[in-house]
């Protein structure tokens, strides 16, 4: 497991050597709204390139067939899900 996450961080850091936007889609909701399926790509060179399999295994959140599982609710859930991408792969740390 810890050699998939390693995998998947090499990979994202590469691919954010080549840019810096990732674009959310919410695919699915469930019918309780407490959870969402996430389909997350960034573009290279006019090219899609779906990033579902490294966030779930960087985040460690199941991949579904649309995209990752998230929970939660009452919040951007696609900014919830770049933003802890981009806190764990960069060691970002909110506060003073």
């Amino acid at each position: 497991m810890k050699k998939e996450k390693e995998e998947a961080i090499k990979t994202l850091v590469e691919l954010f050597s080549k840019t810096k936007v990732v674009y959310t889609v919410l695919k699915k909701v469930s019918p309780s709204g407490m959870s969402r399926h996430i389909s997350s790509f960034v573009i290279i060179d006019n090219e899609p390139r779906v990033i579902d399999y490294q966030i779930s295994k960087i985040l460690e959140l199941p991949l579904k067939d649309d995209g990752v599982l998230i929970s939660g609710c009452g919040m951007d859930m696609g900014f919830h899900l770049v933003y802890s991408l981009g806190s764990t792969i960069f060691e970002l740390e909110g506060g003073d």
